[in-house]
């Protein structure tokens, strides 16, 4: 049996149009039967807090994988603020999203793996 992992680089990649990319590593499961998995990535900094989601859903066969998420920044999406290069914080989680019944919303979402760490957004 695999434990389920998440790592997040500590280093982001800020574009000229204003989108933040984040990425790290996996390792998981597969999902319980009444759920799917995702990996959520946040940054902080200066009071700016932005989450994007991976690009593509996690494949859970216990080997090891990449991933990567990438966002608009407010300030790349005409708002004031938002993130620019310098030191920020990073996390990363992977989550198990619970479906109950014939619902198509999510009953449930619980970190099953979660890294966080100081590190820099570079142009």
């Amino acid at each position: 049996m695999y434990e389920q992992e998440i790592s997040v680089h500590p280093y982001a990649q800020l574009a000229a149009d204003g989108t933040i990319t984040l990425s790290g590593s996996y390792r998981c499961n597969a999902a319980s039967p009444s759920g799917a998995m995702q990996i959520s990535a946040t940054v902080v900094q200066e009071g700016t807090r932005l989450t994007t989601t991976a690009e593509e859903s996690p494949v859970c066969d216990g080997t090891e994988r990449a991933w990567r998420g990438t966002a608009g920044t407010p300030e790349g999406l005409g708002l004031p603020g938002g993130i620019h290069e310098g030191e920020a914080l990073f996390e990363a989680r992977l989550q198990e999203i619970g479906f109950s019944g014939a619902g198509l919303l999510p009953s449930s979402v619980d970190a099953v793996a979660v890294d966080s760490r100081s590190g820099h957004v570079g142009g």
